[in-house]
């Protein structure tokens, strides 16, 4: 694992990505809600790693560039079963969506990403495989790999939030499952 150099038994069946976020926080947050604190594991470049209950935690930086290279090394193990993707989005100018709630999401659109290049569309609905969603309420969300709005704007007025990660995850998840004989959900 050129990228991580996560030794192999570290990998568990369920993973956690955070990407982006303050570590502190996302640490903060996963004691909360698994109501033990994290051990730290490893960190290597970009990347930090934790056990909870089980689960591997990952923390890593903004967008694509961090993403890629992570999802591909955890499904090279082939253990994986679930790898869920948390963190914080903002809303478009025409969203009636709360901040600080959960937002489970059911469909992502790649908007100026790396990944447009290979052939994503800026209306290809990007979905989750997770059954856990097919009871989520409908919401969606506008990715980027452009920090800022792209000049013009109206880039992301169908949509209910905006991040830099989502839609390229479940691209990249998507095309990790295609390439290979190993189907987890995320």
């Amino acid at each position: 694992r050129p990228n991580t150099h996560l030794d192999h038994h570290a990998f568990r069946p369920r993973m956690m990505i955070c990407a982006g976020e303050d570590a502190n926080s996302f640490l903060s947050v996963c004691t909360k809600v698994f109501g033990d604190e994290p051990v730290e594991l490893y960190q290597q470049r970009c990347y930090r790693f934790w056990h909870v209950d089980d689960i591997l935690l990952a923390w890593t930086g903004i967008g694509t560039a961090c993403i890629e290279p992570l999802l591909r090394e955890f499904s090279s193990i082939g253990n994986v079963e679930r790898i869920a993707l948390v963190g914080t989005a903002g809303l478009p100018s025409n969203s009636n969506r709360n901040l600080g709630k959960a937002h489970p999401i059911t469909s992502a659109f790649c908007r100026a990403c790396a990944i447009n290049s290979l052939g994503v569309r800026h209306d290809d609905k990007l979905k989750p495989r997770a059954r856990s969603m097919q009871l989520a309420e409908q919401v969606s969300i506008g990715s980027s790999d452009f920090y800022y709005p792209i000049q013009g704007g109206g880039e992301f007025d169908d949509v209910d939030l905006v991040d830099m990660e989502t839609a390229q995850f479940y691209y990249l998840c998507s095309d990790i499952i295609t390439q290979s004989e190993h189907a987890f959900e995320y």
